[in-house]
């Protein structure tokens, strides 16, 4: 429609970073599947309550999660891992709030910013390249 090529949108700060997250959910997702097949191996079944927590875990917690499982004897290890993990998680989140200051707002009104003046340039090149177009087929006429 606008006669962008793949390889031009491909190169835009705003693609890669939606590239990116797509990326890191779905390493989030494998990595998880993985761990909760090991630790019904090493623990037995599962509380599915335990299992989405596992889940929820952001990918650095899943690794650390992926090296402790070797020292889990039974599942009041792993529920003390999580147990830990989650004071910790609550600690770190409580402190980001208070620098942070909504950091997501920003971030989203960031890429709108950088964004909007692309596309309008885009757009703004193919509907004077068709004008002219046009105004050139018309003359033929």
């Amino acid at each position: 429609m606008l006669n962008l090529d793949d390889v031009d949108l491909k190169q835009t700060r705003f693609y890669q970073d939606v590239f990116a997250e797509g990326e890191q959910e779905g390493r989030q997702k494998e990595g998880a599947a993985l761990l909760l097949r090991l630790l019904r191996r090493r623990c037995g079944e599962l509380a599915p309550a335990i299992g989405e927590h596992v889940t929820r875990l952001p990918l650095p917690q899943l690794e650390a999660l992926g090296e402790a499982l070797l020292d889990f004897h039974s599942l009041a290890d792993l529920e003390q891992w999580l147990a830990t993990q989650e004071a910790r998680s609550e600690e770190r989140g409580t402190n980001r709030k208070a620098y942070a200051g909504g950091s997501n707002e920003l971030q989203a009104k960031t890429r709108t910013a950088v964004l909007l003046p692309f596309l309008r340039f885009t757009v703004h090149s193919q509907c004077t390249s068709l004008s002219e177009q046009h105004a050139v087929s018309d003359s033929v006429w």
